[in-house]
């Protein structure tokens, strides 16, 4: 999956470099974009097998999220995104009578470099690769309304890599719409029914996301 992932944004940058020849001679410097969208769990985060550890049962969520960009010549930008995620957890996979569960939960600050070209007058090609901070939120579970397990959270750096596209109207605003793959590797230390134990949760995302910009 990784290698499919990593061949298929390499034929992205090279398509962005012979689209950037195209692009403005004199591009607009700051764009701003709001946006949401869902957001699949994959991979062990998605495992809905309640005896593995290491499954994160998590179902489809949602990240609304913030981005700002600098570009710094027709090619070559910096950007930045500020997110907010949550996913439900299938409690219908836990034996033994659970009343409540917490969602997963994150909010992230990241920052990266980002190619950039235009596919035609009205239509550009973003492509990023962020990192940062993460403050992650793993589940509470209730037990026949008594705490089995209490709610936690870590830290964690996320790496995440984002196709955007953006369709400009205007002279300063444009439709965004957009696909990202983000990993990272939480390590919680929590308390189940009395007992201190750690884990690391593999949290593996494939979000889409539209919205609206503005460029200045």
């Amino acid at each position: 999956m990784k290698k499919i992932l990593f061949s298929i944004a390499m034929l992205l940058v090279f398509d962005v470099l012979a689209i950037a020849q195209t692009a403005n001679e004199n591009p607009e410097k700051n764009f701003f974009s709001f946006t949401a969208g869902p957001s699949f769990p994959i991979g062990e985060f998605a495992s809905q097998n309640a005896n593995n550890i290491q499954a994160g049962l998590a179902k489809t969520g949602y990240v609304i999220e913030l981005k700002y960009a600098h570009q710094f010549d027709e090619l070559f930008a910096v950007t930045s995104s500020a997110a907010y995620a949550r996913y439900e957890v299938n409690k219908s996979k836990i034996n033994g009578g659970v009343t409540s569960i917490k969602p997963w939960e994150y909010y992230s600050l990241l920052i990266g470099p980002m190619i950039t070209g235009n596919i035609s007058k009205k239509i550009v090609l973003d492509i990023g690769a962020l990192s940062g901070i993460a403050y992650i939120n793993a589940p509470k579970v209730n037990v026949n309304n008594e705490v089995f397990s209490k709610r936690n959270n870590t830290n964690a750096i996320p790496l995440k890599f984002a196709v955007d596209f953006r369709f400009l109207f205007g002279k300063s605003g444009y439709l965004f719409s957009g696909v990202n793959y983000l990993y990272m590797r939480p390590n919680f230390n929590t308390t189940v029914q009395s007992t201190d134990i750690s884990f690391k949760q593999q949290m593996n995302t494939i979000g889409l996301n539209a919205g609206l910009g503005f460029i200045f």
